[in-house]
């Protein structure tokens, strides 16, 4: 590979990452993902049943995030691991820019159209939350109905 297109690739990359990193930036763990969602999503639990309701695609979209930035921290990496070996001569910079703008938009393009693919095929980010995970994580739904022993247990 040329210097050229290693300072094009090192450039893109570092763009493509720095932009993910200034909108996501966050933990892929299931668990931390929950804690997270529960702070800022609406969590409800059936007092009798005690099935959890809550809204999947906004769940969804908080592992997204997650990983989106681990892939941005690794763009960034690979960007700053090629700038070592790349440079543009004076008479290039303009075409420099136009790739550097094509490169990035192509690498923010699939990283977004993997972790979709990603974040839609896997069984255990698509995996309904639990009431024993809510319980082991100690969070407690924004809504919980009362139970039929509890409102029996009231009204005697």
């Amino acid at each position: 590979m040329s210097r050229f297109w290693c300072y094009i690739f090192a450039i893109s990359f570092q763009i493509a990452g720095a932009l993910q990193l200034l909108v996501f930036f966050v933990s892929t763990n299931r668990d931390d993902v929950i804690k997270r969602f529960a702070g800022k999503g609406f969590i409800s639990r059936d007092g009798n049943t005690k099935k959890v309701s809550y809204d999947k695609a906004s769940f969804l979209a908080e592992f997204k995030t997650a990983w989106l930035s681990k892939i941005a921290f690794g763009l960034i990496a690979i960007g700053y691991l090629l700038g070592i070996w790349g440079s543009v001569e004076d008479d290039k910079k303009f075409l420099a820019f136009f790739l550097i703008v094509a490169i990035t938009a192509i690498v923010l393009f699939l990283s977004h159209f993997l972790v979709h693919i990603y974040i839609t095929k896997s069984k255990k980010i698509n995996a309904e939350i639990t009431n024993d995970e809510l319980e082991r994580l100690k969070i407690e739904p924004a809504i919980e109905s009362i139970s039929d022993s509890e409102i029996q247990a009231l009204l005697n």
